[in-house]
């Protein structure tokens, strides 16, 4: 038997707030080329900096140099929202361990509201935050193998003593996605808005590179979960490297990544349509 649950309803007479949504900066490549706007929340999907950075020894002139653009990004960051969420994308434990990243994150980037399996209500709205590992295509064998072999998340992050793998994504999935289904039941009727990594659907991927095995390691469906939830009005999500927008029931899924930024030969930013002064309102 499916629930259905009701729909949002909003508090009468309240002010909308102005979110932001951007995604996969990649600041250890470089550094946003404008200023960030300005709005009530910045919500950042992840892959923003690399947590190794942010401890760095005094020997390390690559990671003091990105350990100071970052705090400076979220110096700026802080000036101009009155709310900066921030959840881990797959980049920011590279070279570290999984399990440290979070702590690092919350020791050294102060005044945000970082989530990680977790949720923060402001102005009445819910904002619940996960990396959001994927299944895996449903934990495909041959997709695990060919994502082992050539995706780099399960070759320089590591887990304690040993590599982070395929099947520990997997199981980070159902974690996260089970308290993200858990957190929105308890919230009948009340809006909620979903941030994660990965993306909640295959309608997520980039067009330009899915299609093959490697997309297990992009998106996961989550489809039955948006449409048993209408109270999750919007759902960000990042890692794809696209901008987008697309309808699952009644959520709003969007994404509005730079990636890797690079300036084509008619000098045309080629992050895929990013605007860093993209925004929902709710």
């Amino acid at each position: 038997m499916q629930l259905y649950y009701s729909k949002p309803v909003l508090e009468a007479g309240r002010k909308s707030m102005r979110c932001t949504y951007i995604s996969d900066l990649h600041l250890e490549f470089k550094a946003l080329r404008d200023p960030l706007p300005e709005g009530d929340i910045l919500i950042l999907a992840g892959d923003i900096t690399l947590a190794k950075c942010l401890d760095p020894k005094p020997t390390e002139s690559k990671e003091i140099k990105l350990r100071d653009s970052t705090l400076a990004f979220f110096d700026e960051a802080r000036e101009k929202f009155d709310h900066v969420l921030y959840i881990s994308g797959n980049h920011e434990p590279y070279h570290f361990d999984i399990e440290e990243t979070p702590k690092a994150i919350r020791k050294y980037i102060e005044g945000i509201i970082y989530l990680d399996d977790d949720l923060a209500e402001i102005d009445g709205v819910t904002f619940i935050g996960a990396t959001l590992w994927t299944d895996m295509d449903n934990e495909n064998r041959r997709a695990i193998l060919e994502i082992s072999e050539r995706i780099n998340d399960f070759k320089i992050v590591s887990r304690g003593r040993d590599k982070f793998t395929p099947m520990d994504a997997v199981a980070k999935f159902r974690k996260s996605s089970t308290y993200i289904a858990d957190a929105v039941s308890k919230l009948e009727g009340k809006p909620v808005v979903v941030v994660t990594h990965h993306a909640p659907s295959p309608l997520g991927l980039n067009e330009k590179e899915c299609g093959n095995l490697l997309d297990g390691a992009f998106a996961s469906d989550l489809h039955d979960l948006m449409e048993q939830n209408p109270n999750i009005t919007n759902w960000v999500f990042g890692h794809t490297h696209v901008r987008k927008t697309f309808q699952i029931g009644d959520t709003t899924c969007r994404a509005n990544c730079r990636g890797y930024d690079t300036v084509s030969w008619n000098n045309t930013n080629e992050a895929n349509g990013f605007d860093a002064d993209t925004w929902f309102e709710i």
